[in-house]
């Protein structure tokens, strides 16, 4: 779905940024496409080659909450990435 933003007096929607979280295993770029947070240490954690695909935050702050969350998990902290789809 494509989150939308009006802005005052206008009749124009413009896509609201949203925040992905983006890795790198070996040379192929991944995207977090699901985390559940009370699924047992890496069973809850999906990630996808599709950017179109990963899901995404409304705040940055959500995505760098949730990408500190994984770094036990992953050995890393993910990127943040601006998102527009």
């Amino acid at each position: 779905s494509l989150y939308c933003a009006t802005l005052p007096g206008s009749y124009t929607y413009q896509p609201m940024t949203r925040y992905a979280l983006k890795t790198t295993h070996g040379t192929q770029v991944m995207y977090l496409a699901a985390y559940y947070a009370n699924f047992p240490k890496n069973n809850g954690i999906r990630l996808t080659d599709k950017a179109e695909d990963a899901c995404s935050y409304v705040t940055i702050e959500k995505a760098c909450q949730v990408a500190r969350s994984l770094e036990d998990s992953m050995g890393c902290v993910p990127s943040i990435v601006e998102v527009s789809y």
